[in-house]
């Protein structure tokens, strides 16, 4: 399955979820772990150009880890147009501002990666004005569902968001967009609404905001990418509740899931320093072969939970860790779970306050080391603060 990584976004570095400060580590680690349990990180063509830890190294770097993983198809870039040069020109034209503040050299030196990487791990991402249309139908539908539903925090009162709602309706009408309003106009409003203070929190109201829109923003452009490729693609991102109709429930039905599902641990692996462990999880080592039984029997468990695929899938984790830690080495021991959906609501009685969540996987590794974070869930009619939140990885509906 592939997995859009809305971690990578450069709007989430600009305006971050609670204590998420990634490092190119992380980033790394990430997309490595995707990797290790079978699946295919999609990377949408601009965070390439705008992360600001990503393009420093595809660009600076020819070393690049990232680049090997490129050329060897094991990471996708998701492009809306012919190469990274091109999809600088046709952003600058759509006035998109992060694209006009990038400097020439920057552009020269994306001119000259397309070059070098010819169509090595691009596949035909959503066209613009798909994802404009899909984000401004999104945006204007959960704006205007019941304000206590949507988990803006104390940060944001109602009339914050009525006002920006209004003022990205008629901003795209006054400044004579030929699109529809997308992120950018989002971000635009909300710039001005706190320069002329009249955000309640200013900036702090601002962040939660643009959280918001970030986060829909990722749910939006893998269902655009789903609808592309007509397959399921998953999404990684933080979960809010209120979005979680837009995930797959097709393979759920979790309050009949009973049984106790085992939780899996890989462990998390610094591959920066060698490509050669990249050669042995790839190839055909015994952590590769080990690797490809693993996600094997993953994909059997989650297709027919039965008392044999669990065992099974338990047998395969241990060989996996096994060679990983004999034919790799751990840089440090630090284990991320792997938790099938349908252990919500047995992880929710352990204590684990996941909310309510859907989808083909769920990993709940704090994004910075924290070990609890709370869940954006409504309890006996308190609002709690969705910003402290876990990362989920479902397919959204197509």
């Amino acid at each position: 399955m592939e997995i859009y990584m809305g971690y990578l976004d450069d709007r989430v570095q600009e305006y971050p979820w609670h204590n998420f400060n990634p490092s190119l580590e992380f980033y790394i680690d990430q997309i490595i772990y995707q990797i290790m349990i079978g699946r295919k990180p999609v990377i949408n063509d601009g965070y390439f150009v705008q992360n600001i830890h990503i393009r420093r190294n595809i660009l600076s770097n020819s070393n690049s880890i990232l680049l090997s993983l490129i050329k060897r198809g094991e990471v996708y870039i998701a492009g809306r147009c012919n190469g990274f040069y091109d999809l600088i020109k046709q952003q600058r034209l759509a006035r998109v501002d992060s694209f006009l503040k990038l400097h020439d050299s920057i552009c020269e030196k994306f001119s000259k990666l397309d070059d070098m990487l010819g169509c090595a791990g691009r596949i035909s991402g959503p066209d613009s004005l798909s994802v404009w249309h899909g984000f401004y139908d999104k945006i204007l539908d959960f704006s205007a569902r019941p304000f206590k539903d949507l988990g803006l925090g104390h940060e944001v009162d109602e009339r914050d968001l009525k006002q920006l709602r209004e003022r990205f309706i008629n901003g795209g009408e006054e400044n004579g967009l030929k699109r529809p309003p997308s992120r950018t106009e989002w971000e635009r409003e909300l710039e001005k609404m706190c320069v002329e203070k009249k955000l309640s929190m200013g900036d702090f109201t601002k962040r939660s905001l643009m959280v918001f829109a970030n986060e829909l923003y990722h749910y939006n452009f893998s269902q655009q990418l789903s609808y592309k490729s007509m397959a399921p693609v998953a999404v990684l991102t933080i979960h809010r509740p209120i979005f979680s109709e837009l995930l797959d429930k097709k393979k759920n039905d979790l309050e009949k899931k009973e049984k106790s599902i085992p939780l899996i641990e890989i462990p998390r692996i610094n591959f920066l320093r060698t490509e050669h462990a990249l050669d042995l999880l790839l190839g055909d080592s015994n952590v590769g072969k080990s690797r490809k039984i693993f996600v094997k029997c993953l994909e059997g468990y989650l297709c027919s939970q039965t008392a044999g695929t669990v065992l099974d899938l338990i047998d395969a984790a241990n060989e996996y860790n096994h060679w990983i830690k004999k034919e790799i080495g751990l840089d440090r021991e630090v284990h991320m779970a792997v938790a099938p959906c349908f252990l919500i609501l047995k992880a929710i009685s352990q204590g684990m306050p996941l909310g309510e969540i859907a989808g083909f996987f769920l990993e709940w590794t704090p994004p910075i080391g924290e070990s609890t974070l709370s869940a954006g869930i409504e309890s006996e009619g308190r609002q709690i603060n969705f910003l402290d939140r876990k990362p989920v990885a479902c397919p959204v509906k197509t």
